[in-house]
C-alpha cells in the first residue's frame, strides 16, 4: 500500500471503532439530539472530510454532478432527518469501496513497471568489426544479434544458429524451460538458460511482444470498461433530473404550509389547549415539511 492508503485505511478504522461505540452508548442511554449530533459528527469529519472539501471544489469549478457531490448531499440530507449513523455508515462504505480501487490500480501499475523492468537495455548487434552493444531500438529488422547464457532477449526474432532451453516465465507464466533451436521464434525478454543463440530480428522497439503486452496493460488501466461509460452517459443526464425533482419536491413541502394553514392554526390551537405551547405544534408541523424534502435529498 502507498502512504495515501494506509493513511485512508487508518480514516476508516478510526471512524468504524468510534461509529460502533457510538451505536453502543446510545443503544442504552438516552441523550439530547443535539449532543447526539455533536458526537456523530466527529467520525463523519474524520472518514468524510475529504469527500467534502472535493465536492466543494467541484461546485466553484463547474463540475457540479460527481461522485463527491453526491456523496455529500446523501450524508448531509441523512442528518438533516436525523439518521446519524446512516450518514456515517455511507460515507464509511464508500470511502472503503474507494479504498480498494485504489489498491487495485496500483497493483496494475506495479505490474507494469515490473514489466518494463525487465526489458533489455543493450543488444549484442553482430557487425562487420564484430559485436556491437547498441539500444534494441535502434537494432534493424533483418539484422543479427547474438544472446549468450544469462542474458535476456532484447527483440523478438528467429533462431538462425545454435539452440537453448528459454526461461518464459516473465511473458507466459511457464515454470518449464522451453527448448528453442533453429528456426523458432524467440520473444524478447525471455531468458537464455544456456547455450548460444544467434537470432534474426523480426520485431524491434515498440512492435516486441513485450511492450505490446506493456501497452495494452496501460490502456486497461487507463480507461474505462464500456459499462462504465455507459453509466457515466447515463448519469450526466440522470444525475441533474433526480437532483431538480429533489429540489422541486423540498419546495413543495416547504410551501405546502400554505394550504395547511387553516387546519394547522386549528391544530394549534387544540395543542394549546391540551396543555402544551403553540410554538410546539408549529414546530413539529415545520419539522415535519422539512424533514419529508430532505428524505428525497437522502435518497
Amino acid at each position: 500500500m502507498t502512504k495515501k492508503q494506509k493513511k485512508t485505511l487508518k480514516r476508516i478504522l478510526a471512524a468504524l471503532v468510534l461509529t460502533v461505540l457510538l451505536a453502543v452508548v446510545f443503544h442504552f442511554t438516552a441523550l439530547p439530539w443535539f449532543v447526539q449530533l455533536a458526537l456523530w459528527l466527529v467520525p463523519y469529519f474524520i472518514i468524510g472530510h475529504d469527500v467534502l472539501r472535493k465536492a466543494l471544489m467541484g461546485i466553484k469549478s463547474g463540475e457540479v454532478f460527481d461522485e463527491n457531490f453526491l456523496m455529500a448531499i446523501a450524508t448531509v440530507g441523512a442528518y438533516a432527518t436525523g439518521d446519524f449513523d446512516e450518514a456515517v455508515f455511507v460515507m464509511l462504505f464508500y470511502q472503503t469501496g474507494e479504498l480498494f480501487q485504489d489498491y487495485a490500480v496500483g497493483k496494475s501499475r506495479a505490474s507494469i513497471t515490473a514489466l518494463m523492468d525487465i526489458r533489455p537495455d543493450t543488444a549484442n548487434l553482430e557487425t562487420e568489426n564484430g559485436l556491437e552493444e547498441v539500444d534494441p531500438e535502434d537494432v534493424p529488422v533483418g539484422s543479427v544479434i547474438v544472446v549468450k547464457p544469462g542474458e535476456r532477449v532484447p527483440l523478438d526474432g528467429t533462431v538462425l544458429e545454435g539452440s537453448s532451453t528459454l526461461d518464459t516465465a516473465a511473458l507466459t507464466g511457464e515454470s518449464l524451460p522451453v527448448e528453442k533451436t533453429e528456426g523458432a521464434a524467440v520473444s524478447s525478454a525471455t531468458v537464455v538458460l544456456s547455450g548460444y543463440l544467434e537470432l534474426e530480428a523480426r520485431r524491434v522497439g515498440s512492435d516486441t511482444t513485450l511492450s505490446q503486452i506493456v501497452r495494452l496493460m496501460e490502456e486497461a488501466a487507463s480507461s474505462k470498461a464500456p459499462i462504465s461509460r455507459l453509466a457515466d452517459r447515463i448519469s450526466a443526464v440522470f444525475v441533474p433530473v433526480v437532483i431538480t425533482i429533489a429540489v422541486v419536491t423540498t419546495a413543495v413541502w416547504l410551501l405546502v404550509g400554505c394550504s395547511m394553514a387553516r387546519p394547522a392554526r386549528s391544530s394549534a390551537i387544540w395543542w394549546e389547549s391540551s396543555g402544551h405551547s403553540k410554538a410546539s405544534g408549529w414546530s413539529k408541523l415545520v419539522f415535519f415539511r422539512s424533514s419529508r424534502g430532505m428524505s428525497v435529498w437522502s435518497l
